[in-house]
């Protein structure tokens, strides 16, 4: 089963014509990169309230353009603080996969 976007590159164009969606994806994707890494060092620093509150932020600034498998994933880093174990390099690992599988998308939508 594939990864499910809140919004696709075909909805975006289809609401905002093809320059807008285009606009639009040159902005998200350096704020996208710069959340990616953020996040990632932060969780290796295990300061467990930060990413907390690291994790709620992306969330809401991801959330139309991210999957639900990033969405899923942030809720488990917001609620670390019950579950530190998680915090592992598998997990990181995790992360990074679904933040560059929703680079490597948005990238290939401005390309269509």
């Amino acid at each position: 089963m594939g990864r499910k976007f809140y919004r696709t590159c075909e909805d975006l164009k289809r609401e905002l014509g093809a320059t807008e969606a285009l606009e639009i994806i040159n902005y998200l994707e350096p704020k996208l990169e710069e959340r990616q890494q953020q996040l990632i060092q932060i969780i290796r620093i295990k300061n467990y309230a930060e990413i907390a509150r690291y994790a709620h932020k992306t969330k809401g600034s991801i959330h139309y353009y991210g999957t639900h498998t990033l969405s899923n994933l942030l809720d488990k880093l917001i609620n670390v603080e019950y579950n530190s174990e998680l915090i592992n390099d598998d997990f990181i690992d995790l992360i990074n996969a679904e933040f560059n599988f929703i680079l490597h998308y948005w990238r290939n939508c401005k390309n269509r």
